[in-house]
């Protein structure tokens, strides 16, 4: 099995733990958040939040791999060092994204009905004008 088919088989793993674990489970969401871009998100219904993510994941990750190719298809040195450098940079901000997505789909798990179990919420309503 070649490293694709890994990472395809341990998405799949994450996917099948993640649908096992019972609703709105932040493990559930941080599962489902490695395991898709965005899935975390969308599992607790930040929809918005879900697909900036997912673009930026994807935007990055495309990013960082064709960089990493033509790092390793180039001969000369000086553009082996930029293809070098914007494999770094592309990578790291693919992590931060990935490494967010899961930070907030674990967060957004546990508050996820929050107004609905302490009773608070909050409305903002027009102050109340007096009658003579």
């Amino acid at each position: 099995m070649g490293t694709i088919g890994k990472t395809n088989a341990m998405h799949i793993f994450l996917i099948i733990l993640a649908l096992s674990i019972p609703s709105k489970s932040p493990t559930k969401a941080v599962l489902l958040s490695a395991a898709i871009p965005g899935g975390g998100q969308f599992y607790t219904h930040s929809y918005i939040k879900g697909i900036l993510i997912a673009c930026g994941e994807v935007y990055f990750g495309a990013y960082t791999i064709s960089d990493y190719i033509n790092y390793k298809k180039s001969n000369e040195q000086y553009i082996q060092d930029y293809y070098k450098r914007e494999t770094f940079s592309d990578g790291m901000y693919f992590l931060g994204i990935f490494l967010f997505s899961l930070a907030d789909a674990y967060v957004d798990a546990h508050l996820y009905k929050f107004s609905e179990k302490t009773g608070f919420k909050f409305r903002l309503e027009p102050p109340k004008i007096k009658e003579k």
